[in-house]
């Protein structure tokens, strides 16, 4: 059963089947099929088969709207009654348990057909709501009120309980001035217009059904009020350079008046910093005051009106502006005093120089400034003051005309003419000597003094230059000149009243190079007595004069060896040469009387000055002679062809330039295939051209690994040859090579043979030991005494035969030192090993000889029976080194002779003697590297 209109329930209809409690209920369907229940009323004590009208009382009544449902609840049995008929379609729904009011219950959403429930209610309208006495009202409000100020709170109510809930309230129609917060009235927007306003509110409930009434609000005004203005402009002068109260202010208010503040609103113009409202010290009164601010002055002419707003304030609200005026009145202008002309002598005005001070007066005492325009060398200053602004003794323009204005803080009077004389105008003196005018500038040029006094002699004064000027006035003039570098005033004097330049000291080209002092520049100027004439530049030049060169040594000295098969670059001689000249060139001219060996080159021009060229060999072998000195004549030509001499002495060294030889061009021997190793035959020997014994030492060697060769050119079978297949042959060279690398080469031929058969069943062989560890052992061997004896004879001849060579040397002593310089040193075992000689590079000589054939030589079978002997031939004096641990007391030892220790040798083996440059012409042998 849907509830077709909005109201409440005042009567419910119903007829019993059973008796017992009912609960009538009106549902609002919430969401689908499920409901809460709205409101109820009880029937209690109901009797069965009995119809009832329950009229419910108006604070009872339950409140329904459109679409609401009833329904009711039974406290046993179903208490209403109800009808079955299949036509009819209307149907109820049953749940368990009761529901309270406000709570939700699910209901099926299926109806039972086929029933006629006998239950109803009857619908009326609901109460009118109403304002519950809290209107019509009346209330005040002020005109400062804030929004949101709380003015009026109202009360609703409704005869129907249920619709108090729902009810609404609006102000109708809308205020701009107010509004309902909740079912307060307040002031919506700050600023409320005075006078009365009338607020209708209406109250709606849930039916739609409405109740009016009124509010009337009252607004007063409660802001301060400004009595004082407006009043007439208040006058203020421009020149007010102190502060001043213009206008007192008097307002009201309905407070306390120490709680209003005021204050200038605005301005115009706006930018006003001069006016401000303050209270005026001592009191509690606010004034209007002018403060001077030098950063706005007042001026009649740029702004001659102000006008200040004033508003207060009691801290609610602003009063309404009052306006007040201020008036300014002009300033008075200076008047001035200024002559039309002034006179300024340009002799005696420097720079800084008064020349004139001018003058005004003010009305009202103001501080005046004075300003000059002027295109001319003078400057007027705030005071009135004239000053040159240069030194006017050179100017030469007049006169020249000013302008000049005065000024106080308000006005400027002006401009007013002045005019300025210059007397006493300076001509210049010009120069004459020298000519030419800047940029281009005159050259002299000064010979210097040389020790031959060509051209000038040594101490003397020689004149450079004198000056010469004109001067228009007949001024007396002077002279002034300025050096470019600071050793100027020590080669020159300077005469200032003559203008004559003189030399001051001996000018010597050479040292004036070296300090680069050969041109000095000279600006000169002439003086009349206030001014200078422009500036000429004079250059100074000392030339030079060619002057002889000379050697610092009258000898020197110089060593080479003798042997130059192409032109030989001898070592530098240091021909310590001085030639005052700078950069002056030489050439050099060598005379070593009729020998033509030494030259030096015309394209001489190294870093030792001069070097001596060997072109030809210097041969001291033959007749023969360890060394010999040259003396030579050596000429230096400057590039004037002023001459010098020395005298140098070359001593040339013999040298070992000549390779050995040997005495045959091949060799072959013969030997039997029981020759075993170490066995000696046959021998070779060598000879060599050259004088010195030590260039005489010479090796040998071959280039077989089967036969070698001792320091005494014997062969040596370098393997055992029992037993190998005869007849064969070796072929080999044998070398002799002397201590500087010269060699000779011959073809050796080896014939090996078998050992021929003997006539004797026992063959006696004695070997002899070859090396003797004692004497003992050496006499001990009978076959030694056979050619001991011979071999003493020999040595006493060979003594003989030695003070013969020395008594030779002694009368060549240059051939003894060289013999003297070293010793073989004798050993039992070992080849002779080879000293190394340097010698001078150059090129080397190479012996070369086509071997002959070689033919084999077989050795004759000796006869039958023939006891055959080995013997090593006895050794001959070897050199070799020997170790502290070998040097062992021995009849062979050899006496060695005291020598120095060995020099130092250059990398590429030059043997050097280091000769010259000594006056006493010590001979010094040395090894330099």
């Amino acid at each position: 059963m849907k509830v077709p209109c909005c109201g409440v329930v005042s009567e419910w209809r119903f007829a019993t089947a059973a008796p017992g409690d009912l609960a009538l209920h009106v549902w609002k369907q919430m969401a689908g099929n499920s409901y809460k229940l709205q409101g109820e009323n009880v029937y209690t004590g109901a009797t069965a088969n009995s119809t009832t009208r329950f009229s419910v009382g108006t604070s009872a009544q339950v409140s329904v709207e459109l679409n609401d449902e009833i329904g009711w609840h039974s406290s046993a049995a179903d208490i209403v009654a109800v009808e079955a008929n299949a036509a009819f379609t209307q149907g109820a729904v049953t749940i368990g348990g009761k529901t309270a009011v406000g709570g939700t219950s699910s209901w099926p959403n299926t109806l039972v057909n086929g029933e006629r429930w006998m239950i109803g209610a009857v619908l009326s309208p609901n109460s009118l709501p109403h304002f519950d006495g809290s209107l019509p009202a009346s209330v005040t409000a002020k005109m400062s009120s804030a929004a949101g100020t709380s003015l009026y709170t109202i009360t609703v109510a409704d005869d129907n309980p249920d619709d108090v809930a729902a009810l609404t309230v609006s102000i109708q129609p809308a205020s701009a001035e107010f509004e309902l917060d909740g079912r307060n009235v307040q002031v919506k927007s700050a600023g409320l217009p005075l006078g009365d306003h009338r607020v209708v509110l209406e109250v709606v409930d849930h039916c739609f059904q409405t109740g009016t009434a009124t509010l009337t609000i009252t607004v007063v005004d409660d802001r301060p009020e400004i009595t004082s203005l407006p009043v007439a402009a208040v006058a203020l002068r421009e020149d007010m350079a102190t502060s001043m109260s213009l206008h007192r202010l008097i307002y009201t208010d309905d407070g306390p008046l120490s709680d209003v503040t005021c204050r200038i609103n605005k301005t115009e113009p706006a930018a006003s910093p001069q006016f401000s409202l303050r209270y005026k010290d001592g009191t509690s009164d606010y004034w209007v005051y002018y403060d001077p601010v030098s950063a706005a002055p007042l001026s009649y002419d740029e702004q001659a009106l102000y006008s200040l707003f004033i508003v207060c304030n009691d801290g609610v609200s602003d009063s309404d502006a009052k306006e007040i005026q201020v008036s300014i009145t002009p300033n008075s202008p200076p008047v001035p005093a200024i002559d039309a002309t002034v006179t300024v002598s340009a002799a005696t005005t420097k720079n800084g120089s008064l020349v004139y001070t001018a003058a005004a007066t003010d009305p009202e005492g103001d501080p005046l400034t004075f300003t000059m325009q002027c295109t001319c060398p003078f400057k007027m200053y705030p005071n009135g003051e004239i000053h040159a602004t240069k030194d006017l003794n050179d100017h030469r323009t007049t006169p020249y005309v000013a302008t000049v204005n005065v000024s106080d803080p308000y006005n400027t009077v002006g401009p007013q003419t002045i005019t300025i004389k210059i007397t006493d105008i300076n001509s210049p003196p010009v120069l004459v000597q020298p000519t030419k005018v800047l940029p281009e500038f005159e050259r002299v040029d000064v010979a210097e003094h040389t020790a031959e006094g060509i051209p000038n002699l040594l101490g003397t004064t020689t004149s450079v230059f004198t000056a010469a000027a004109t001067d228009a006035d007949g001024d007396t003039v002077t002279w002034n000149i300025q050096f470019e570098n600071g050793k100027g005033a020590d080669l020159f004097n300077f005469n200032p009243n003559t203008g004559a330049i003189t030399t001051a000291a001996d000018l010597n080209y050479e040292e004036l190079s070296r300090q680069g002092l050969l041109t000095t520049t000279v600006t000169v100027r002439a003086f009349d007595g206030r001014e200078y004439s422009s500036n000429r530049t004079l250059q100074i030049s000392v030339t030079d004069v060619n002057e002889k060169p000379q050697f610092n040594q009258q000898r020197y000295a110089l060593d080479t060896v003798e042997g130059a098969t192409s032109p030989l670059n001898l070592d530098c001689p240091l021909f310590d040469v001085t030639d005052p000249d700078n950069y002056d060139t030489r050439r050099y001219d060598i005379r070593c009387g009729g020998t033509a060996v030494f030259h030096i080159p015309s394209t001489t021009q190294l870093a030792c000055d001069a070097f001596i060229q060997q072109t030809a060999e210097y041969d001291l072998d033959n007749p023969g002679a360890a060394s010999r000195v040259v003396t030579c004549t050596i000429t230096v030509y400057d590039k004037g062809d002023l001459t010098a001499t020395t005298t140098l002495e070359i001593t040339v060294h013999e040298e070992d330039d000549n390779p050995p030889y040997l005495d045959q061009t091949s060799y072959s021997y013969t030997i039997t295939n029981d020759t075993t190793a170490g066995a000696k035959f046959g021998n070779v020997d060598a000879t060599d051209r050259d004088f010195l014994p030590e260039h005489r030492r010479l090796t040998y060697r071959t280039d077989s690994s089967e036969f070698g060769v001792d320091n005494n050119g014997v062969f040596v079978s370098l393997v055992d040859w029992t037993g190998v297949a005869a007849p064969t042959s070796r072929a080999f060279n044998v070398y002799v090579t002397d201590e500087a690398g010269h060699q000779d080469v011959s073809p050796v031929n080896i014939v090996i043979v078998d050992v021929p058969p003997t006539t004797t069943t026992t063959t006696t062989t004695t070997v002899l030991p070859s090396v003797y560890d004692n004497i003992d052992s050496f006499l001990g061997d009978s076959g030694n005494l056979a050619w001991l004896i011979p071999a003493v004879i020999l040595g006493a001849l060979a003594a003989g035969l030695m003070g013969y060579m020395i008594y030779r040397c002694c009368s060549t002593p240059g051939a003894c030192s060289n013999i003297t310089r070293g010793c073989f040193t004798g050993a039992r075992r070992g080849p002779m090993q080879p000293r190394t000689v340097f010698r001078q590079a150059q090129t080397s000589r190479t012996v070369v000889r086509n071997p002959a054939e070689i033919k084999p030589v077989l050795r004759q079978t000796p006869p039958p029976r023939t006891v055959v002997r080995r013997v090593v031939s006895p050794p001959r004096s070897e050199a070799v080194e020997k170790s502290p641990a070998e040097n062992k007391s021995s009849f062979f030892d050899c006496f060695k002779k005291n020598r120095p220790p060995p020099e130092a040798k250059t990398a590429d083996g030059t043997r050097v003697w280091n000769l010259w440059n000594h006056t006493d012409f010590k001979q010094q042998d040395k090894w330099v590297g």
